[in-house]
């Protein structure tokens, strides 16, 4: 053992990490940077449980020696787990300053900034890797066409990316699947439904496309067929667990169109029953914390010293999902002076890149720091929607991130939609949410997660009442017309009677309830717990 390792092991043993990291960091300023002094400091900022320090000396080590791919693995697995995805930006940028003719580095690249929500980078850099004949062309036109279509909203572009994918690689079911989605987000039921039997007929067991039909169906279609291979599929021990969850959620779909709700809430149940046992627990104990430390953090005094001037500013729909915050967007969309911007992830990663813990890490915040993300926010909504003079921003979770959009956006209306919590416990249990959205899997957690929500949005009912207003779902539904004109006056919009005709506006809707939101009005998703009243 060196000298360097001794007196390491010795400090870390006696638990000194102030100490250790600064004569390792002296130790570096005078000898200069080695495998073994970043080594160390690794190790101590593992063991003290400092990730981000972590990933900052592994990210040094990979660029003093960028052929070792084993620190490369190791800092890519640290960025996945903790979603340290500028790290990973910064890893590939070095790779592509030693060698800018490998069209993989600027592949590589450009995944990372998709996660780290740099669109436009990502952009460039996959077509320059188009441009460097990097490998597999048929995925790079897939990325690019998700990067257009779920971020940028610039639903042309997708379909053309995809189409280039099919010219490169014919039948790329991949591409095909994709291109049916944005069919489908679109209204276009008929050609999603020949592109998901296309892929069917390039591949029988394909499940995901047998799900989607399902999902399509009406309870008029013949449907029998599809129903016998999703229940085999789902029994086979060849499918993946993930397959068979989305199985389970299409035929419980199925039996309650068919009235046949025992049926339907078995599948339901072996859905969510699926989801627990890969998913990350829901921890009540951690949501009232977050909640706690939401109510402690953000007042008037913080909002005071941060929110300064007046600037445009969307509006943000929020709530539990599954309550009705799409079809509050769709009615706003039809109103002239409204552009729906969908479900916008800029918060939610500033949270989880730089921001984490929230909130706590906002106690360094300044205010250059919220110029900064105004901008940015201004700069991404200018480029998705150039000609659009109010936006909406539909993210539900966005709840737990007010204090911060008030911060960055003072003069911000919020719309909290709540809905009978009853049928919002039956709705989220009965559709697939991201495995971030944990407590969708359980009723009693729906109901939990629900009551924490109502506490935070008393708090910011408090902090900004004038800028919050309630819609309930159940109220809308019954009388939409009053409901929709309080709205609008809130929002101090004049009245339109196309907001009652929402279900013809022509845009992409990207939600679990894409279809019920083109059709008029109806009553029958109130009240839908009574056909399960025994089960909850």
């Amino acid at each position: 053992m060196t000298d360097l390792a001794k007196h390491v092991q010795l400090a870390t043993d006696k638990c000194d990490y102030e100490r250790t990291h600064s004569f390792l960091l002296a130790y570096i300023d005078k000898e200069g940077e080695s495998e073994e002094a970043l080594n160390s400091l690794i190790s101590l900022q593992v063991k003290f449980k400092k990730s981000r320090l972590a990933a900052k000396f592994l990210l040094a080590l990979c660029c003093l020696i960028p052929e070792n791919k084993n620190y490369v693995n190791k800092l890519l697995s640290l960025c996945h787990q903790e979603n340290y995805w500028l790290e990973a930006v910064e890893l590939f940028s070095t790779k592509i300053a030693g060698n800018s003719a490998d069209g993989n580095n600027y592949f590589n690249l450009a995944y990372y900034q998709k996660l780290a929500g740099l669109y436009s980078q990502a952009i460039d850099n996959y077509q320059t890797a188009i441009e460097k004949k990097a490998g597999n062309i048929e995925e790079i036109y897939l990325n690019l066409a998700v990067l257009f279509g779920d971020h940028l909203q610039d639903y042309n572009n997708a379909k053309s990316c995809l189409v280039s994918a099919l010219e490169h690689k014919e039948n790329y079911v991949p591409a095909l699947f994709n291109l049916a989605g944005i069919f489908e987000e679109q209204g276009d039921k008929i050609d999603a439904e020949k592109l998901y039997k296309k892929i069917i007929n390039i591949d029988g067991n394909h499940s995901l496309a047998i799900a989607r039909l399902l999902f399509l169906s009406s309870e008029n279609d013949d449907i029998s067929e599809l129903i016998k291979q999703a229940k085999n599929l789902a029994q086979s021990n060849y499918s993946y667990v993930d397959e068979k969850i989305v199985l389970y959620y299409s035929l419980g779909k199925v039996y309650d169109q068919l009235k046949k709700y025992e049926l339907a809430f078995h599948y339901y149940q072996l859905a969510n029953n699926q989801e627990k046992l890969i998913n990350q627990s829901y921890c009540e104990k951690e949501q009232e914390l977050l909640v706690d430390q939401n109510i402690e953090h953000f007042s008037e005094k913080w909002l005071n010293k941060l929110s300064e001037g007046s600037f445009s500013a969307p509006i943000f729909i929020c709530g539990m999902f599954r309550s009705g915050s799409t079809l509050i967007e769709q009615i706003l969309a039809a109103h002239p002076e409204v552009t729906a911007g969908g479900e916008n992830e800029f918060f939610s990663q500033k949270v989880k890149s730089l921001l984490s813990p929230y909130p706590l890490s906002l106690h360094n915040i300044e205010l250059n720091d919220i110029e900064k993300w105004r901008g940015e926010y201004q700069e991404k909504i200018k480029l998705m929607f150039p000609n659009a003079k109010l936006i909406t921003d539909k993210r539900p979770d966005n709840i737990h991130y007010l204090g911060l959009i008030k911060t960055v956006f003072p003069d911000a209306k919020i719309v909290f939609t709540t809905r009978d919590i009853r049928d919002n416990s039956l709705s989220l249990y009965f559709q697939q949410l991201s495995k971030e959205f944990n407590y969708a899997n359980d009723i009693n957690q729906i109901i939990h997660h629900s009551q924490q929500q109502k506490k935070l949005m008393t708090h910011w009912k408090k902090l900004f009442p004038k800028d919050i207003i309630e819609v309930s779902y159940d109220e809308l539904v019954d009388s939409p017309k009053p409901s929709i004109a309080k709205l609008l006056k809130f929002l101090k919009l004049d009245w339109h009677n196309d907001c009652l005709e929402f279900h013809r506006v022509k845009n992409n809707v990207k939600t679990v309830s894409l279809w019920q939101v083109r059709q008029p009005l109806y009553k029958a998703s109130s009240g839908r717990w009574k056909n399960y009243k025994e089960k909850i």
